[in-house]
């Protein structure tokens, strides 16, 4: 359950996410901490939000250990997108760390 966060800007698929600034970028490394932590590989840029602070917020984690049984996801790879089987973007750290 997620509350509804008011003021919401848009998505990072809809904002070009390379034209963030530094703290909205280390807003990202912060999520990216959780979502490697809980096995989100479902971190692409849809489910990050910019909201009027100018604040970038990850959303959506439903995928949340799904992929703990793949030895692929025990570690730190800009290879591993599980979810591009099903056509979704990459996870948006493997973008921005490339």
């Amino acid at each position: 359950m997620q509350p509804l966060i008011p003021g919401v800007i848009g998505n990072l698929k809809d904002i070009n996410w390379r034209r963030l600034t530094t703290e909205q970028i280390q807003d990202i490394q912060r999520e990216h901490v959780l979502d490697w932590v809980v096995g989100n590989f479902d971190s692409h840029a849809g489910n990050f939000i910019l909201i009027e602070r100018l604040q970038v917020l990850g959303v959506d984690k439903e995928q949340a250990f799904r992929y703990m049984n793949d030895q692929n996801s025990h570690k730190m790879s800009l290879e591993f997108h599980p979810n591009e089987q099903y056509g979704e973007w990459e996870p948006i750290y493997n973008d921005i760390y490339k």
